[in-house]
């Protein structure tokens, strides 16, 4: 039994909360579908696919600022939070609070973002502009981001 299983057995949440391991293809897309929202709380993850696969099935996401997820924010399509137990709660309440209808737009918003950024012919857009920028230098593209400020050995 693993750590998380313990701590649902003694908080007496058994019969509301399932593991039920990995789920690949079309079980996997199904159950994303159904979500009301999806949640990944980590300390450090470089991109994390399975938050792009809640967004392009058209769930909000609730994710910590050790994932590479502003956008979540900035677009009101989730949360984008401390990987702290307080910001998480708080934007599980937050989340719990909302309308059925206002989670609906949020998970439009994040089908939206899903379909505009992550498609084939943006992303090979977006390689190549990096590769573009390395190169030859100029404006440091969209789709390259540093902590402020840039490091300076990087900045052209």
């Amino acid at each position: 039994m693993t750590a998380l299983q313990e701590l649902s057995q003694r908080l007496g949440l058994t019969t509301a909360v399932d593991f039920v391991g990995p789920v690949y293809g079309n079980e996997k897309w199904r159950m994303l579908a159904a979500a009301d929202l999806f949640v990944l709380p980590s300390h450090s993850e470089n991109f994390g696919i399975v938050v792009a696969e809640a967004m392009a099935a058209g769930v909000p996401v609730l994710t910590t600022t050790g994932t590479p997820w502003r956008v979540l924010r900035e677009e009101r399509a989730g949360w984008w939070v401390a990987p702290t137990e307080e910001a998480i709660g708080g934007a599980l309440s937050e989340a719990l609070a909302l309308s059925s209808q206002e989670m609906l737009s949020m998970g439009q918003r994040a089908a939206f973002i899903a379909r505009e950024r992550f498609n084939w012919p943006a992303i090979a857009g977006a390689m190549r502009s990096a590769y573009e920028w390395a190169v030859g230098g100029g404006a440091l593209p969209a789709c390259i981001r540093f902590p402020s400020p840039p490091p300076q050995a990087l900045v052209p």
